[in-house]
């Protein structure tokens, strides 16, 4: 029945859920699958993993707070360690940084809401 077929098919969604490790995997698991995700039985199946997308959303901030704070100073500073492209101006290499970074943590927001 449909119902059997919804329960399996939620089921299946929460393996690769599982199997899958970084948020924007994830993210984009659930976008390959968004028009089923309306469907009562999967959504249910999925709302258990809310927590663990915040979790890792959480996760993901820290770290990009922490190689922001990391590399700050050297962005700054110009230093050879800096994490900017060499083929690019030093000023648009950290602008292009900074903006690497937030995209980091936007993207994966805007299809958490």
């Amino acid at each position: 029945t449909i119902r059997d077929l919804d329960r399996r098919l939620g089921s299946l969604l929460a393996a690769a859920f599982d199997d899958l490790d970084t948020l924007h995997g994830r993210a984009k698991l659930l976008d390959a699958f968004e028009g089923l995700l309306e469907r009562p039985l999967i959504q249910a199946e999925l709302e258990r993993k809310q927590q663990v997308l915040l979790d890792q959303y959480r996760q993901d901030i820290e770290e990009v707070q922490a190689t922001f704070c990391a590399n700050q100073e050297k962005v700054d500073t110009c230093h050879p360690d800096a994490p900017i492209f060499s083929n690019l101006p030093t000023v648009a290499g950290a602008i292009f940084w900074a903006r690497s970074l937030r995209a980091r943590l936007w993207d994966p927001m805007q299809k958490l809401i």
